[in-house]
């Protein structure tokens, strides 16, 4: 199999942007959270697990997987988060092998904001996007205007640290300042890679 490159880092960090750029360069990229979004309401085994769990209200009447409900649910519920990832995330972790094993190109990208939470074994390099707090909030705002300051903080406190994500990090890459100077950064990884 190819080196699989994780892509991980805090909410706001810019873990999109580096992998739009690593697709726009022909790797193959593999989102995991789309992907989990996409099992539990295309799996029919994680379905009928989600509306054991949780109800038929996790799902809207036309089959859609109801965010919202999902998200209030184990927001702040610790046993219910982690019932949750025993379902999806076996159901991912086969979905990623089925993909990997059909792709092309000298690495493959891995975009798993829980890498490191989770301790993701088939990340042979974890590449950490970093960005100030400050820059995170702007980010965060910008693309949810309904959330409150204290929501996005939560979601940030609810995450591993900076700290953390620095001592794991094979590779680092720092995202505060233009696209232009990430790009720079990525383009020389890519020399290595390709």
């Amino acid at each position: 199999m190819k080196p699989i490159v994780c892509v991980t880092g805090g909410i706001g960090s810019g873990k999109s942007a580096v992998c739009a750029y690593f697709a726009l360069k022909g790797l193959p990229i593999y989102y995991s959270d789309n992907r989990a979004k996409e099992i539990m309401v295309e799996n029919p085994s994680v379905r009928e697990a989600l509306i054991s769990l949780f109800g038929t209200t996790v799902y809207s009447n036309d089959g859609e997987l109801n965010k919202e409900v999902l998200a209030q649910a184990i927001f702040n519920n610790v046993e219910l988060k982690q019932q949750l990832e025993q379902i999806v995330h076996p159901a991912v972790h086969e979905d990623f092998n089925n993909w990997a094993q059909s792709q092309q190109g000298p690495v493959l990208i891995k975009e798993t904001p829980l890498a490191i939470e989770k301790g993701d074994t088939t990340c042979q390099e974890l590449l950490v996007v970093m960005a100030s707090s400050a820059t995170r909030i702007q980010r965060i705002q910008a693309r949810n205007p309904e959330w409150s300051n204290e929501e996005i903080m939560a979601r940030i406190s609810n995450q591993v640290s900076d700290e953390e994500r620095k001592k794991k990090a094979s590779i680092l890459v720092w995202n505060d300042a233009s696209l232009d100077e990430l790009y720079h950064q990525l383009d020389q990884l890519l020399t290595k890679w390709i």
